[in-house]
């Protein structure tokens, strides 16, 4: 069971909380670096070892438990993240790695990522991490959500936008990677899913980079849900620690953020990040808890615009957790054909047109924040009319159901917009506005954002006011 496929959506709907008032379970499964053990069932809201209570920071309380482990008091069993060095035993030495983690002294740090498969494995990679690159839109902006955007030397599948969102990143003045930088045309455009000779060009001259001040590249954050560079990992990242994380998931970001923030050393903002982002989901998940079966509507979610997201993809769970129920759980020729992780493209409208029975279409869509000078309406009808996603459900009885919802949205944000659009008797809108105005205040990649001067969602009436307002593009 990897981070990405974790037992989220069944926690989501129960409402159970046990850890920072979400339950995060995963399994760390075993590879050379982890001990020969069974696999492990833990929970924690920083996924690092050391971190023996599983909570969302390493303290003197995770100390306590490893020497009550050393003692006999307490089982290895039932705190796997106490074996902070992951040789097998839990010893004196464990606390001294921990001391080091939580003083952010130079050690080797070994946390808890995914393989191509989705498997959890450890990664082990030098502690306090610098130097680092992404790849993957939702892994920039979580990222720079961590606080951890004055680390990034290279964004693998170049910079999405040329304005806001990504702003940090390019302000801090060590990104390396050639690309298009606020329209501005560095040594070659670096197009979105580069081949291999190009990423090996690229890591190479970072490399040798920072190789000429005597450091190096410390880590690629990779967001699971970006396919591009998995031909690669070996052959080009051989001897760089590979994070994959599966950021995509709203709620899976806020760990990840977590954890990239514990990595960097910048522990205090990614703590208030989650700790933030982790009040706003407890309170949907609570409210939306108790409705009954008969009233929860179902959906579909899309991504690129016109790619249905399959049953198990990373963005079609953000419904779920906000109490509505996946369609392809109550159609099943739907379910068949629509099987796997990935999405499968529509090819003509008659590939919904089975379908009248769908209550909403979520588009999970990736735009930055700031639409000047289009406006919101301009950016709302882009999104409406591109590739002519419309066309495959203006037909059924759902088209005024369809919504689209900002796919770089901090999780949090994400889930509580969500929910006040498909859950509006249990989630008002009222609600996900002063998480919008929370969120705007201290969330790094957020800041400064309104409904008003930014893209957050879109709904069919904004279509139809766009439209009506002779569809500025």
């Amino acid at each position: 069971m990897a981070l990405g496929k974790m037992q989220l959506i069944a926690i989501a709907v129960a409402a159970v909380v046990v850890v920072g008032g979400i339950g995060v379970a995963f399994l760390v499964n075993n590879d050379d670096s982890n001990p020969p053990n069974d696999e492990l069932n833990v929970s924690a809201g920083l996924a690092v070892f050391g971190n023996a209570n599983n909570d969302l920071k390493l303290d003197t309380a995770d100390k306590t438990l490893i020497q009550e482990i050393i003692d006999g008091k307490k089982k290895l069993a039932d705190y796997p993240l106490a074996d902070a060095d992951c040789d097998g035993s839990v010893d004196a030495d464990d606390i001294a790695l921990v001391n080091k983690l939580i003083a952010k002294e130079s050690c080797t740090v070994n946390a808890v990522g995914l393989d191509v498969n989705g498997k959890q494995i450890n990664v082990p990679m030098k502690f306090p991490v610098d130097n680092t690159l992404t790849f993957g839109t939702n892994m920039a902006l979580t990222t720079i959500n961590s606080g951890s955007a004055s680390t990034v030397v290279g964004v693998l599948d170049g910079l999405s936008y040329t304005g806001y969102a990504q702003k940090p990143i390019v302000d801090n003045g060590k990104l390396l990677v050639p690309g298009k930088i606020y329209g501005e045309e560095h040594d070659e455009k670096l197009d979105r899913t580069p081949d291999r000779s190009t990423i090996m060009k690229i890591v190479g001259s970072i490399d040798v980079k920072l190789a000429s001040t005597d450091e190096e590249i410390g880590v690629l954050f990779l967001d699971h849900s970006a396919k591009g560079l998995d031909d690669y990992l070996d052959f080009v990242f051989d001897d760089i620690p590979v994070l994959r994380l599966a950021v995509a998931d709203p709620i899976e970001e806020i760990y990840a953020s977590r954890l990239i923030g514990f990595l960097t050393g910048n522990d205090e903002i990614a703590l208030n990040y989650a700790s933030k982002s982790i009040e706003v989901i407890e309170h949907v998940l609570d409210a939306v808890k108790d409705i009954p079966e008969d009233k929860k509507n179902n959906y579909i979610s899309l991504t690129m615009s016109v790619h249905i997201c399959n049953n198990d993809s990373d963005y079609n769970r953000t419904g779920k957790y906000v109490g509505a129920v996946p369609y392809y759980t109550i159609n099943n020729e739907f379910a068949t054909k629509y099987a796997g992780s990935g999405s499968t493209k529509l090819t003509e409208p008659e590939n919904t047109s089975n379908y009248t029975d769908i209550d909403y279409v979520i588009s999970n869509r990736s735009a930055d924040y700031m639409i000047e000078p289009y406006g919101k309406e301009g950016v709302i009808y882009k999104e409406w009319v591109k590739k002519s996603a419309y066309t495959y459900f203006e037909n059924l009885p759902c088209y005024e159901n369809m919504l689209y919802i900002n796919n770089i949205l901090p999780g949090a944000v994400k889930i509580a917009v969500t929910a006040a659009l498909v859950s509006p008797d249990y989630v008002d809108m009222e609600y996900a506005e002063s998480v919008i105005e929370d969120f705007s205040e201290f969330c790094e990649s957020f800041k400064g954002v309104t409904l008003e001067n930014s893209y957050i969602y879109g709904t069919y009436e904004d279509y139809i006011s766009a439209k009506s307002a002779g569809g500025t593009q």
